[in-house]
């Protein structure tokens, strides 16, 4: 299965550490290959999530038109306000940022969980930005649930459409 989001799109905002960059790459790319059609699914549901994957060809995107609406950025005017999506490989690289980064100051050893502390440095406040990225990603994602469960004025097929409650997390 292609992958929606590529290692080498990490960048800016989402940097990611190079440290022990083998092993790195072959968990981040793990990481991806796990979750993003976990999230998909959850924001889609797993009939409607599955059918994207189907057709979703990597590089490209999705061919059928009802995918390629909700894969690409949109803007609409709702009476609540502004419905905006970057688009799904952006709502995903948000996710796959969180799934990478939420646990990468532990590591597992025979002596339990550890944490790794350097003492010549100040922590950066990760936690509080990984909870900012994540919750935007919640945003995106729920409006793309608005455009697919409510909106859709080409009046697309979304019968099997079954969107899981998605809620933000709190800042640690």
């Amino acid at each position: 299965m292609a992958e929606i989001v590529e290692q080498i799109e990490f960048v800016g905002e989402f940097q990611l550490s190079q440290n022990d960059k083998e092993s790195n790459e072959t968990l981040i790319n793990s990481i991806i290959a796990q979750k993003w059609p976990v999230y998909l699914r959850e924001i889609l549901g797993v009939v409607l999530g599955n059918a994207f994957i189907a057709d979703f060809d990597g590089g490209s995107g999705p061919t059928d038109p009802k995918f390629i609406v909700i894969f690409e950025a949109f803007q609409f005017d709702d009476n609540r306000g502004i419905r905006e999506s970057p688009g799904m490989v952006d709502i995903m690289k948000s996710f796959m940022y969180y799934e990478i980064i939420k646990n990468s100051g532990e590591y597992h050893s025979t002596d339990g969980v550890m944490r790794t502390e350097g003492e010549n440095s100040i922590p950066s406040g990760i936690r509080t930005k990984l909870s900012v990225i994540y919750n935007e990603a919640i945003q995106w994602a729920v409006n793309v649930q608005w455009f697919v469960d409510v909106h859709n004025p080409n009046e697309f097929d979304y019968d099997d459409y079954n969107g899981q409650i998605l809620n933000p997390i709190g800042l640690f």
